[in-house]
């Protein structure tokens, strides 16, 4: 969809936040950014009752593959949603990351 994304695990027993788009930091143990963090199921594209955590890194151009990263959440942005289609998603994606640059 244009925006690449860190998949991250979830570990058993931990805390899940309420499924939602966040504005974030991430830590690459390198350089500190700022991003989003979808948490949810990605109910647009029904792919299960999985919680999954997605980071998009503002300004990230690189490779994090098998790197271990610290995503610190900041600011809840919107609850989570089913869209009717992926460029309706894409849309409100777009609206998140302006909507998220307010409060850096």
């Amino acid at each position: 969809m244009g925006y690449p994304t860190a998949n991250l695990s979830i570990r058993n027993g931990g805390v899940i936040p309420a499924h939602g788009v966040y504005l974030c930091t991430v830590d690459t143990g390198r350089r500190e950014y700022y991003g989003i963090t979808n948490i949810g199921t990605r109910p647009t594209f029904e792919d299960g009752e999985e919680t999954n955590c997605e980071t998009f890194l503002f300004n990230f151009n690189g490779d994090l593959y098998g790197k271990e990263i610290r995503v610190s959440l900041l600011r809840f942005l919107r609850a989570e949603r089913k869209f009717n289609s992926a460029e309706e998603l894409e849309k409100q994606i777009d609206l998140d990351i302006r909507h998220a640059k307010i409060y850096m």
